[in-house]
């Protein structure tokens, strides 16, 4: 069996979500989000708020539908592993624009689930709803 590249670490990912829970902080649950990895759109990082409490999976191979999601990210996969080696460089790289944003659930359900407050947070002026 081949090992996966560290990008694509199941535990690795989880575990960062667990260590940076306060990026999530002003999600209101229930929300789900998801983190799209390299060029594909199979590979992704889910984050599910319910209640208080986050819930992260990471999928390899997975069958997603954009529509499955409230919010998000797709990164470049070096990106992606500056992000699981340094968490900070999550904001920055939402700041600087390093990582895609979709939005799609509306401007009312946005400030319903905290989305909009989150995206503030990382440094993102939220007018990514469609």
């Amino acid at each position: 069996m081949v090992k996966p590249k560290k990008v694509y670490n199941k535990q690795l990912w989880e575990d960062w979500v667990m260590n940076c829970q306060e990026y999530f902080d002003d999600i209101i649950a229930p929300c789900k989000l998801a983190i799209f990895i390299g060029e594909s759109d199979k590979n992704c990082l889910v984050i599910e708020k319910i209640a208080d409490s986050l819930f992260p999976s990471f999928e390899i191979n997975g069958s997603f539908s954009m529509y499955d999601f409230d919010l998000f990210f797709t990164v470049a996969e070096n990106d992606a592993i500056e992000i699981l080696e340094d968490s900070s460089k999550f904001a920055e790289f939402v700041k600087s624009g390093k990582l895609g944003i979709l939005c799609t659930v509306d401007d009312i359900q946005m400030e319903q689930k905290g989305l909009d407050k989150f995206l503030s947070n990382l440094g993102f002026a939220p007018s990514c709803s469609i």
